[in-house]
Parts: structure tokens; C-alpha cells; sequence
């Protein structure tokens, strides 16, 4: 590549994502393609206040890796391999942080890129893994958060497609072109800008969801209280007493599913199915897979011997599964 087509790149080069220092470090000036459907309101894993958190340097258990994503980041270049060899496209690893220039605010780290065998452009191309479980989520094209990440890599790169390939179940892999939707990047570019600007840098924080990742992120935001009190306006009583309402309602729920799975237990007994007329189907079955019980039981509080006592009676969990619907 010249020297002047190079100044007509859309994007400055940032960082190579092997250098995971010099990566965390820069991740914190921007937001990235895999963190925009969270701004967006529209992840399943991850809220804009989470990722107003990690951005203000705060650490949150969101960024603790899991099983699953060690693994996902092992095959990355296994699954771009293996897409290159089925889709016969070159696949190239890339690795590296780009920042778009026209939103500097909007970031995209590439897993690879690909491109038509006779040549041509290139463009993002990502390896996804997800569980067995996952696989209708990929019957239309990816899911919702991935489609976004897409788009944002776009709206970074100036391409006009980008490449998911997907590992399902450690055994099938799809993958699916996405083109370049000009309307949604627009949307992308508003709440971006907005989140940037008048959250990040203006140290206001996002209004909360009611996830698991919003939970966390203001437990590390506040870990401690102080002796103070603050007075809250009228909007706050009216919170108070729909949540005053919902609990009650909610313990009302709670003692009712108690009590019919109770139920079904008992009319289970010793069996591990049961098959109602309407063809539904219950189960209560033991929990199986590996278990560190030396650490288990700390976590309880128990020694192992009383964790094994406890662990035999309550190693059955009961499960709804509803009828196929031709």
C-alpha cells in the first residue's frame, strides 16, 4: 500500500492486540465494536453501565474471563482457518485496534479480515464459539449483538460487508456475510457519541437496567457506603411503593412455584420424567459434570465430608421442557 493511499485509510492504526497492556490501556479511550449493543440496550451479557465502569477505570467482575471465552479465544484462528479452507476465501489474521478518525470515540479491534478468492477488498471477519444450546440463535443470521459489532467494524474500516464465522457446539461451523446498513451506523454514530460525551468524559453515569451486569457494576462503583443521608424527589416514593407491591407479589409467586413443583416431585417419586397429557414433560434429574468440592464446600462453609452429605440430598433439579410446535 502507497504512502497516499494509506492517508485515505478511514481509521488510525492504535495498538496490536497481542500486547494485552498496550490493548486494556487504549480500550479505556473509546468504545468498542463489542461493547456498542450494550450502549445500544441491546445486550444480553453486558449494560451501558457496565461498560461506563470499565471505562472510568473501574474494575467490575464482567471482565473476569470464563471458561467459555478462554476457549473462544484459543480457536479464534482455528475457526478463521477453517472458514478460509470451506468458504474458499483468503482469511488473514489482523489482531489489531483501529480507531475511526471521523469518530475517534469509536473503536474496533479485528479478528481477522477476508475477501474474495479473485481478490479485491477486504473486509472484518470475526470467529465467534457458543454451546450447542445456541444454535437457533443462528438460524437467521447472528444474533442481535453480533450483527451491531459488525456494523460498527464497518462504520470503522469504511467496509462494505463484514464476515461472522461461528463454532457451534464444538462441532458445526457456520458463518454469514452482513452488509453494510447505512441507517443502523447512523444510530450507531448518535448513541455513541452521546454515550462518550456525556457519560464517559462527563462522569455522569448511565441509567441502569435491571441485569446482573448493571448489579455488579454499581456494587464496584459504590463498594462502600458512607454515613450520610441524601434527600430523593418525589419520583423515588413512587419507585418505593411499586417495589414495596412487587416483592409482596413476587414471595406470593415464589411460595406458589414451590409449592407445584413440590408437587410434581412427589408424583415423580424415583423417576426422572414425566410426560403430561398435552405431551409437556418434566424432569428431575441429578446434576452431573465435575465439581472441585474442596472448593465448594468452602464456599459453603462446610468441611468436604458435610459438603458430600449436603451434596447427596440436593443433587436433583427439576426442569420444564416445553412440546415441539410443528
Amino acid at each position: 500500500m502507497t504512502a497516499a493511499a494509506a492517508i485515505d485509510l478511514p481509521y488510525d492504526v492504535v495498538c496490536d492486540s497481542s500486547d494485552r497492556e498496550a490493548w486494556v490501556r487504549h480500550r479505556a479511550t473509546g468504545v468498542g465494536a463489542s461493547e456498542i449493543a450494550a450502549v445500544l440496550g441491546e445486550s444480553h451479557w453486558e449494560s451501558a453501565i457496565g461498560v461506563y465502569a470499565r471505562k472510568v477505570g473501574v474494575q467490575t467482575d464482567d471482565e473476569a474471563q470464563t471458561e467459555a471465552q478462554f476457549w473462544g479465544l484459543k480457536l479464534e484462528k482455528i475457526i478463521a482457518e477453517v472458514y478460509s479452507e470451506r468458504a474458499n476465501r483468503p482469511c488473514r489474521w489482523s489482531g489489531i485496534m483501529l480507531r475511526s478518525k471521523a469518530h475517534p470515540w469509536a473503536t474496533a479491534t479485528l479478528d481477522a479480515e477476508t475477501s474474495e478468492k479473485h481478490g479485491g477488498a477486504w473486509w472484518p471477519f470475526d470467529s465467534k464459539t457458543a454451546t450447542v444450546f445456541k444454535t437457533g440463535d443462528w438460524s437467521d443470521g447472528p444474533p442481535r449483538e453480533y450483527y451491531l459489532q459488525a456494523q460498527q467494524q464497518m462504520l470503522v474500516t469504511g467496509a462494505r460487508k463484514a464476515t461472522i464465522a461461528c463454532l457451534l457446539g464444538g462441532q458445526r461451523l457456520v458463518w454469514c456475510d452482513i452488509e453494510r446498513d447505512d441507517v443502523e451506523i447512523r444510530r450507531i454514530v448518535h448513541a455513541g457519541r452521546i454515550f462518550w460525551e456525556q457519560c464517559v468524559q462527563a462522569r455522569v453515569q448511565p441509567r441502569p437496567d435491571g441485569s446482573e451486569s448493571s448489579k455488579r457494576a454499581l456494587a464496584a462503583l459504590y463498594p462502600k457506603g458512607e454515613p450520610k443521608t441524601v434527600q430523593l424527589d418525589s419520583h423515588f416514593g413512587d419507585l418505593y411503593d411499586e417495589l414495596s407491591e412487587l416483592k409482596k407479589t413476587a414471595k406470593t409467586i415464589e411460595a406458589r412455584i414451590a409449592q407445584i413443583e413440590n408437587d410434581f416431585k412427589a408424583a415423580l417419586g424415583t423417576a426422572e420424567t414425566g410426560v403430561l397429557p398435552n405431551l409437556n414433560v418434566v424432569t428431575w434429574k441429578e446434576r452431573r459434570g465435575s465439581i472441585d468440592y474442596k472448593k465448594a464446600a468452602e464456599d459453603a462453609g462446610l468441611t468436604v465430608a458435610q459438603f458430600e452429605k449436603y451434596r447427596r440430598k440436593n443433587t436433583r433439579t427439576f426442569l420444564l421442557h416445553d412440546r415441539k410446535q410443528d
